[in-house]
C-alpha cells in the first residue's frame, strides 16, 4: 500500500514501472484500515513524517522482521524510538553486510 502510493509519485517513469512489476509479485497484506490509520497517526506524533510513518505502520502490520531504508531521517527517528517500533529498522549497507 505505502509502496504503491509512493511509487506513483516517482518522476522516473521507467523506474516506477520496474518497481510496479516487482511489487506485483510480492505477497499482499491487507491490514485493518482503522488500525493502520491509528498506528500511522501515532508514529507521526512520535516524530516520523507522513510516508515514513505509513511505511512503518504497513511493515508492522505485515509482521516484518527488518525494515531496510537509506533515509537518514527515518533511521534517526526509529533509533530514538527504539522498542516503540515493532521491528528492527536498519540501513541498507549494514543489513547487506550482515546477510552476506
Amino acid at each position: 500500500m505505502a509502496h504503491d502510493l509512493e511509487n506513483d509519485q516517482n518522476p522516473l517513469v521507467w523506474r516506477a514501472d520496474r518497481v510496479r512489476v516487482w511489487l506485483a509479485g510480492q505477497p499482499i497484506v491487507r491490514p485493518d484500515p482503522e488500525g493502520l490509520r491509528a498506528r500511522t497517526t501515532e508514529l507521526i506524533a512520535k516524530g516520523l513524517r507522513g510516508f515514513d510513518a505509513l511505511h512503518l505502520a504497513c511493515a508492522e502490520a505485515a509482521s516484518v522482521d527488518i525494515f531496510v531504508t537509506c533515509d537518514d531521517g527515518l533511521l534517526a527517528v526509529a533509533r530514538r524510538l527504539g522498542a516503540e517500533v515493532k521491528m528492527r529498522v536498519g540501513e541498507l549497507t549494514t543489513i547487506v553486510r550482515e546477510v552476506l
